[in-house]
């Protein structure tokens, strides 16, 4: 590991521009894990994961076009008529099995122990859990089967890092799985989606939360608040932001000089906390400053029309402010010292499509190189 310390130290005092450093032993082991045991070595035995191998190889191209056909046919489900689509929803749920399955067991388990530790993981997949709990629940139908293969596929997806071959091929599952998304945002916005049966889940001073503002505040964000002059308090609550987020840009010895303290950041946080919620709570409940719930974008394609409120999606951020703050917070009071890198996060990059080319090359060809950010 290796630290910057005060030039006083040093027997020549340096000239202004340089900086000095040294080198530290880390006491710690590193981590190490065996990087070729994966989910299909772990569940099957050494025979059944030989056949296993070659019927994945055998099949492979039939694998990814039922893929490309499934995510085709999920779009095409939730387009259709309901009565249609509930007979495409299980042709669909079937046809993403097979990609589900040789994904799923090429998984590097000690990658995966890796990344359940991630509150990243965690935060998308309750965002994704959310999302396939309140669709069912709004489908009541069969179509609901495809939502929790739905489900299951973005669950792999967010374990994608631990799968290392024919990385080109999911990157293009990967365009394809977002194209999806961002279609179904907008055809529940316009109720293009037949057969629903949304349920208000709230009411406060006459305004509802309903079932579909869940669904469309977790497929995507837009926000505005308020009207012009409130609007000013709520942008000069960026600047603090701003503040609190380039933290990790002061090194060691600006902090010294400045005698900052990790506990200003935190205070900063709880204050953008108050702040919001004291917001929030005025224009569902109390009504005191007479803040204004309006429509602030609103599109009407092939006659359906779509509106999107204020108050609705300034909730929804401000769940999600709550979470990456804590987070913050959290790192900030847990930290081991004060040189600690609160948001930036070190990992190690593995190049495996550059090793692949150079594999094939052979030995003599040029190394390549191993990028660590």
């Amino acid at each position: 590991m290796i630290e910057p310390f005060d030039p006083v130290d040093a027997r020549k005092r340096p000239q202004p521009q340089d900086q000095w450093f040294k080198i530290v032993a880390w006491d710690d082991d590193l981590p190490a894990f065996d990087p070729l045991v994966m989910v299909k070595t772990v569940v099957l035995s050494p025979s059944s994961v030989k056949k296993f191998n070659q019927l994945a190889l055998k099949f492979a191209r039939v694998t990814e076009q039922s893929v490309i056909c499934a995510i085709m046919l999920r779009s095409a489900t939730f387009a259709l008529p309901a009565e249609l689509g509930r007979k495409v929803a299980p042709i669909a749920a079937l046809l993403h099995l097979p990609g589900m399955i040789v994904f799923t067991a090429g998984f590097r388990t000690e990658y995966v122990k890796i990344i359940l530790h991630t509150f990243d993981f965690w935060f998308l997949h309750a965002t994704n859990t959310i999302w396939a709990v309140v669709f069912s629940i709004v489908l009541g139908d069969v179509r609901a089967l495809l939502v929790v293969v739905c489900w299951g596929n973005f669950t792999n997806a967010l374990l994608q890092e631990t799968y290392l071959r024919n990385t080109n091929f999911i990157m293009m599952i990967m365009v394809l799985e977002l194209v999806y998304y961002i279609l179904l945002l907008l055809w529940l916005s316009l109720e293009f989606v037949d057969g629903l049966h949304h349920y208000t889940v709230t009411t406060a001073r006459g305004q509802t939360l309903s079932t579909k503002d869940i669904l469309v505040n977790v497929l995507g964000t837009l926000t505005m608040l308020l009207e012009w002059a409130p609007s000013c308090a709520v942008a000069s609550l960026l600047l603090l932001v701003f503040t609190i987020l380039t933290v990790d840009a002061l090194t060691p010895t600006m902090k010294r000089r400045l005698h900052f303290k990790f506990w200003m950041p935190v205070v900063g946080i709880i204050l953008f906390w108050m702040v919001e919620v004291v917001l929030l709570v005025d224009a569902l409940v109390m009504g005191n400053w007479d803040l204004q719930d309006r429509v602030f974008l609103e599109l009407i394609i092939f006659g359906r029309q779509a509106q999107f409120r204020v108050v609705s999606f300034f909730l929804s951020r401000i769940l999600t402010i709550f979470v990456w703050s804590a987070r913050y917070v959290n790192i900030a009071l847990s930290r081991q010292n004060d040189n600690v890198l609160i948001l930036l996060r070190g990992e190690v990059e593995f190049d495996y499509e550059g090793w692949k080319r150079q594999s094939r090359l052979g030995p003599g060809a040029k190394q390549t190189r191993q990028f660590c950010t």
